[in-house]
């Protein structure tokens, strides 16, 4: 027997007495694990379902399992055993979406693991048109056979390594942030099933130095063993039937011939000249630089381009990811209360047309993450890539500022109908419903911060949506667009002046706002004390969700220094509220605590309101009350008393390392505050320092009294009197 304790304890003596108390006495005896072996079976499974319930008519989705016998981290070797198979899944999965996008409509992979302590089962799934079925799945099949006769190629290799190392520096640069829950389950594994338990430090060296072992002999010999047949498995739901199962076992023979008699070429010889080439030839006008400003001090170039946009970029030695983002002042709050139920979508179905309006862009959003949004108060993107795929992201902005499309009429009702399905209360997930909701309450019902529900599809114009979206991204001029990574000096200017600097500029501005004149969105914290119950249809049993928001007053004379105190404030109402909830009163089991600033205009005059919100996640509806009152409790304590010194240094202790702060998403973060920020007057190395030694400061003059002040002077006295309370029951 294995007893198991967790949790942010200060007297282990206690601990351990109850657990003698308790368990002592229990028989000795040799332990009893159960397993429940399945069968094996030497050839593929293969099974064809029609389910009339499926959402979509005349589509199927096929499903491709691989199951392994699961052996544990008990010695070196499984160790290198699960890094090799991560190497494969992503070049197997990278391969299937590069084979789906040639086909007539793109297709969206999902991937899914699950794991049980004897076996671990990976699951690829696509969702295609129902004649495409039985295309689908002979794709899935050939690509596997592929692998089985002719390994991976070396250029699959090089870049499934990188994405290897990624991983165990990625963990050990977190291993501090490791939550009671992730050790329980580690511990469990090490006493029950006799796994390895490693530290960050030994578990980042080993794989680091396994993942570099790793050679085109041993991943080819490893390729024909974790592909066998008897892995696999195949299973398709169809609205009707588009394929048999004996169809199936038709495709699979014939597959299995191919196989036997060496017809399969390499990947190379027939598929990689076409498809890995994913960046498109144009005919791109160069723009120029027309000034560049180097800021030696924080590592940052300032360029701005012929046609106005306006670029900076910050070189790193850092190995993760590349980070741009780029934004324009002016947005949701600029459309008239008619309009913005019809804009307030536009993000949303502006992303989906463009992001099919060409079959590689889902092809290239494996290699390339990006994300748009329209706010209330911007219009932005965000892109993270590997250095060499720079290209490859600059010219999908290209193309966000330069494809004119004209959806049919039919696709803009297609859309509408799949939107009202997403937004049915049987597919919403309970955290989005949640902090739509507790949104809409805390801006007093305003209709620019409206929850999105299923029935506002029918009033929705899609076109002016699409409209608007594509009026949001026209106008270089007045975009920033900020770039930190590990950058190629030599080509970087040449590529920002040909893709972004290659944007034609209109003829008149569009949307060219000012940054100090943006009409403000109504939002009205309420006055007094205001709860809200809301439930969703299909309820999981799980417990309630239960948000508690409380309004933040700002001035502009103390406004920077209080957005930094915040974030240590944060994380120390975390973890009071944590300790009193969780481990004093046993009724919750998550506590989040997070900050909504729905003003972004940060430059106009007066106070700044904001929210300051506690997600708790209660074991049962009947202790979400308790829950409430104790956390009004714990903050006026705070806020009349102040914090012990052991939460203060509790608080300190997780200060960001210096490690830390130097990733390449935080010097990003740095780089966002230090332009958005009211000491921005067009010298952003002043503004980027000025806000560097805040932060310091912050940290270092952080005390019990300093929290105290800042609670009193941010909060509302008393804080019974006025508050929102949305429970969620799920």
């Amino acid at each position: 027997m294995a007893v198991i304790v967790v949790g942010d304890i200060t007297e282990t003596q206690n601990i351990i007495d109850l657990i003698k108390t308790y368990f002592e006495r229990q028989p000795r005896g040799m332990p009893q694990h159960l397993e429940f072996p399945l069968p094996k079976h030497t050839e593929p499974r293969l099974i064809a379902h029609v389910d009339s319930a499926l959402v979509k008519w005349r589509m199927s989705v096929v499903y491709v399992t691989f199951m392994f016998e699961k052996e544990g981290w008990k010695c070196v070797n499984d160790v290198f055993i699960n890094i090799q198979r991560m190497l494969l899944q992503k070049v197997i999965l990278g391969r299937l979406k590069k084979r789906f996008s040639s086909m007539s409509k793109p297709k969206q992979l999902q991937y899914s693991r699950d794991d049980s302590h004897m076996y671990t089962i990976y699951v690829v799934s696509v969702e295609c048109e129902g004649y495409e079925t039985n295309k689908v799945l002979e794709t899935f099949l050939v690509e596997i056979a592929r692998m089985r006769v002719h390994g991976i190629k070396e250029n699959e290799l090089s870049e499934g390594k990188d994405f290897c190392l990624c991983i165990p520096k990625g963990r050990y640069l977190n291993h501090h942030d490791r939550s009671s829950e992730q050790l329980r389950r580690t511990y469990t594994s090490h006493f029950v099933y006799n796994e390895a338990d490693f530290s960050p430090k030994l578990e980042a060296q080993l794989m680091i130095a396994l993942t570099k072992r790793i050679n085109m002999e041993l991943i080819k010999n490893f390729c024909e063993m974790q592909f066998a047949a008897s892995n696999l498995s195949v299973i398709i739901f169809q609205s009707k039937t588009f394929v048999t199962q004996e169809e199936m076992k038709r495709s699979l023979q014939k597959i299995t011939d191919f196989e036997k008699e060496g017809s399969f070429p390499s990947w190379s010889d027939e598929e990689m000249e076409g498809l890995t080439n994913l960046i498109q030839e144009m005919e791109i006008e160069s723009g120029k630089i027309v000034e560049r400003l180097e800021h030696f001090d924080i590592g940052a170039v300032e360029l701005i381009l012929s046609n106005g946009m306006q670029v900076t970029y910050q070189c790193t030695k850092n190995d993760d990811k590349v980070v741009l983002r780029g934004f324009s002042y002016g947005g949701l709050s600029e459309v008239t209360e008619t309009d913005i139920l019809s804009c307030s979508y536009s993000s949303v179905i502006g992303q989906i047309i463009w992001l099919y309006s060409s079959k590689n862009l889902p092809m290239i959003r494996d290699k390339v993450n990006f994300a748009i949004e329209v706010d209330e108060y911007k219009r932005a993107f965000c892109v993270n890539f590997d250095s060499s795929d720079i290209e490859l992201a600059l010219q999908i902005l290209y193309l966000l500022f330069t494809s004119d499309l004209e959806p049919e009429e039919e696709e803009f009702q297609a859309l509408i109908e799949d939107l009202k399905i997403r937004l049915s209360p049987a597919h919403q997930q309970p955290a989005d419903v949640l902090i739509d909701t507790v949104k809409e309450i805390n801006s007093g019902k305003s209709c620019y911060y409206k929850a999105p529900v299923a029935e506002d599809m029918s009033n929705i114009d899609a076109t002016k949506a699409w409209q608007y979206f594509q009026n949001c991204f026209r106008d270089p001029s007045s975009f920033r667009v900020i770039l930190v990574g590990n950058l190629d000096t030599a080509s970087v200017n040449s590529l920002l002046s040909r893709y972004l600097g290659g944007i034609p500029r209109p003829h008149r501005p569009i949307m060219k706002f000012q940054r100090g004149k943006l009409t403000t969105a109504p939002f009205h914290f309420p006055p007094t004390v205001i709860k809200e119950e809301v439930s969703l249809a299909v309820g999981s049993g799980n417990g309630m969700y239960t948000c508690i928001s409380f309004p933040l007053r700002f001035n502009n004379q103390t406004l920077e220094e209080d957005l930094l105190l915040l974030i240590i404030l944060r994380n120390l109402l975390k973890v009071k509220v944590t300790q009193v909830l969780r481990h004093e009163k046993g009724i919750a089991y998550n506590v989040d605590v997070d900050t909504f600033n729905p003003n972004g205009d940060w430059s106009c005059s007066g106070s700044k309101p904001g929210t300051i919100n506690f997600n708790l996640l209660i074991k049962d509806n009947d202790a979400a009350q308790m829950a409430v009152d104790a956390v009004v409790h714990e903050i006026e304590q705070l806020k009349e008393v102040g914090p012990s010194q052991n939460l203060v240094q509790h608080v300190l202790d997780r200060r960001p390392s210096l490690e830390e702060e130097e990733r390449n998403t935080s010097l990003m973060n740095q780089m966002l505050q230090a332009y958005g920020s009211n000491l921005y007057a067009g010298n952003i190395d002043q503004s980027y320092k000025i806000l560097r030694d805040m932060n310091r400061r912050a940290w270092d003059l952080f005390n019990a009294d300093v929290a105290k002040s800042t609670l009193k002077r941010m909060l509302p006295y008393p804080c019974q009197e006025q508050h929102t309370i949305v429970n969620l029951r799920c």
